[in-house]
């Protein structure tokens, strides 16, 4: 694990930060489109810009708390560019980090996906150091509770073993709890080591769709 030396400014001084080669993105399953997200893509003056910059600082405070950030908000805004970033800079540092969409929980376990020879993907999504999960409860609810109880059983054990999860999802807090999309015990586990930030702002997908549009007029 990266080891981090304390400041006198208090900031944590980052060592052996390395480029990350194709591999690394590979591994890690971010999806392409997504390898080269810059900062400069969320907007400025955000909060969610905000907080993504100073985890980012402070990535390697972040890993030894086991702190993670939860985005919730509508579709475009970024919320899984910003994540990557994160992840990204984890991996820079020297800690293992997985990409993982929310709606693959279940197929993933029925079905024992390998990650590895010696690794499964659900073993993986449980040990690895940093882990996005991408669009929080889509697709994680049944009738009989299995999806629930699988992330309930994810986000525990990853909060007991102080491993940072990120999260990106369009239902706020509140919303999932009163859709039943998630354990009361499941949030309040969540919030022990989760800081909870809402996404605004403008659809940027609407600009590149705009983009597009521009581009066979001309």
């Amino acid at each position: 694990m990266q080891v981090a030396t304390e400041t006198k400014a208090g900031s944590l001084q980052r060592e052996s930060r390395r480029p990350l080669t194709e591999n690394d993105m590979v591994r890690m399953q971010i999806p392409p489109r997504f390898w080269e997200v810059e900062v400069d893509l969320i907007p400025p003056l955000s909060t969610m810009r905000k907080t993504v910059c100073k985890y980012i600082d402070n990535v390697c405070e972040m890993a030894s708390q086991g702190v993670g950030l939860l985005l919730h908000g509508d579709n475009g805004r970024g919320k899984t560019a910003a994540a990557c970033l994160c992840l990204m800079e984890a991996r820079r540092c020297g800690y293992t980090a997985l990409f993982f969409e929310s709606a693959k929980l279940k197929s993933v376990v029925i079905n024992q996906v390998a990650f590895d020879d010696d690794q499964t993907l659900w073993d993986r999504v449980q040990t690895v150091d940093f882990l996005v999960l991408d669009d929080l409860w889509k697709g994680t609810t049944d009738s009989k509770g299995f999806g629930e109880d699988l992330l309930d059983e994810l986000l525990r054990t990853r909060s007991a073993n102080m491993r940072p999860t990120i999260i990106t999802t369009n239902m706020g807090p509140v919303q999932a709890l009163q859709s039943g999309a998630v354990k009361k015990s499941t949030f309040q586990s969540m919030r022990e080591t989760t800081a909870l930030v809402e996404v605004l702002g403008p659809n940027m997908r609407e600009h590149a769709e705009n983009g597009i549009a521009d581009f066979f007029k001309t």
